[in-house]
């Protein structure tokens, strides 16, 4: 490599139906507020249990037990169109959960649940990369650096590593 590269920017978002929310950016977790949770997957507090009437048949879950970003136990239809649940505030995972809501739509419930992120990695020489992770949990397999470690920067790529990069992950610019 000739002139040396360095990574500019390193960021993992959240794929949602209305936007993408960042959660790690730069070697810092960013942990969204109820708030923004609640506006991304248009979250509408449950008051009245009577909007269940029908015929739903709901399975529980809860994202802690798969590693997801954002942790919510609740319970969604077989159809994936409605969900309630309540948003982990932090702390202990057996506890500390907000107020009920329902999410209603199949696009916000599925992405509620599967939680799929993608990884962006921006260089100095102006390339911008990109990998998804179809899992919730935001893993992004590297053999030659480890993102939650890297001091972007310090760091400049090595052609073990820039290989690696062009190998793995998709050129977006």
């Amino acid at each position: 490599m000739k002139t040396p590269i360095k990574i500019e920017s390193i960021e993992i978002n959240l794929i949602t139906p209305r936007d993408l929310l960042t959660i790690w950016k730069d070697g810092e977790y960013i942990n969204p507020t109820e708030g923004d949770l609640i506006e991304i997957f248009e979250a509408e507090p449950f008051h009245f249990a009577n909007v269940l009437e029908g015929s739903y048949e709901f399975h529980a879950f809860n994202t802690s037990n798969y590693g997801s970003p954002i942790v919510i136990d609740g319970v969604y239809s077989e159809e994936f169109d409605t969900a309630l649940i309540n948003f982990h505030r932090g702390g202990d995972i057996r506890g500390n959960y907000g107020s009920p809501y329902v999410i209603e739509g199949y696009d916000n419930v599925a992405s509620l649940i599967s939680q799929q992120t993608e990884l962006t990695i921006e260089l100095s020489n102006g390339e911008i990369y990109r990998q998804y992770s179809e899992n919730s949990e935001a893993y992004f397999n590297f053999d030659t650096f480890n993102i939650d470690f890297i001091d972007i920067e310090e760091f400049y790529l090595n052609d073990e590593t820039y290989t690696e990069l062009t190998e793995k992950m998709e050129l977006v610019k």
